[in-house]
Formats: C-alpha cells, sequence, structure tokens
C-alpha cells in the first residue's frame, strides 16, 4: 500500500500547501481521495497513472475537496490517454454527488458524465453516530 499526499492545505493559498487530494495505490486499485482544484497538476507533477485509477472518493462538497471534480472530469473526457479505457471510473461521495456534478456540467453544457469509459456515481448516507 502506498500513499501520496497530494495536497493536505484548505482554500487559503499557501505557498507551500495545496488543498485536499490523497493517492492511494493498493493491490486491489487506486482511488483517489478528495479531489481540490490544484488535483491535476499534484497527479501529474507527481507521475501518478491517473488514466488508470479506479475510483474518486469524496469526503465532502466543501470546495477544497471537491473543487478539482469538474476540471478533472472534463479533462478526462478528452484526453488521448483515455481513448482506449474500458474499465468503469466509480466515483462515491455524499448523498447529492450526482446533483452537483450535473451542475457543474449543466453550467457550459460539459456532459461530464458522458466519457469514453463508463462512469459509476456511488452516493452514500452518513454513518450512525457512535454509541459509547
Amino acid at each position: 500500500m502506498k500513499l501520496t499526499v497530494l495536497g493536505s492545505g484548505t482554500s487559503i493559498p499557501h505557498p507551500r500547501r495545496t488543498s485536499s487530494g490523497y493517492w492511494l495505490e493498493t493491490s486491489g486499485g487506486t482511488i483517489l481521495l478528495d479531489c481540490s482544484a490544484s488535483i491535476g497538476s499534484r497527479m501529474a507533477a507527481n507521475g501518478l497513472d491517473w488514466p488508470n485509477l479506479d475510483a474518486i472518493w469524496i469526503s465532502h462538497f466543501h470546495l477544497d475537496h471537491v473543487g478539482g471534480l469538474a476540471p478533472l472530469l472534463a479533462g478526462t473526457k478528452h484526453a488521448g490517454k483515455m481513448k482506449d479505457r474500458t474499465k468503469p471510473l466509480r466515483i462515491i461521495g455524499p448523498t447529492g454527488l450526482k446533483k452537483l456534478i450535473d451542475a457543474f456540467s449543466d453550467a457550459h453544457n460539459y456532459r461530464l458524465l458522458e466519457q469514453p469509459f463508463p462512469v459509476e456515481i456511488v452516493e452514500n448516507e452518513a454513518l450512525e453516530p457512535l454509541r459509547s
């Protein structure tokens, strides 16, 4: 297992930190944990195999955690590296994730979910609070 920290800061500009994104490689696949605005350039700068990403997990809808999702999907739609991809990309997040992606998409007719590969949206309900 390998974890690459792509960003751990907030939306406030900082000279040494970018907002949230974590690349997790396991024997079962690769997942991007959160998807901030800087995620595309951070994946490229780290030489990560983003065309073979298995899943994206969004923890919550603060912009420093989800602000790069629409640009990433726009990029994957048009990247030559993606044209032969057949495996699905699963995007996991809170209830309302599909509505959020559709709102980004409708803002300029981006059609973000119309990719050259299948995209699966999985919306999670909140976990029950732990009882002591």
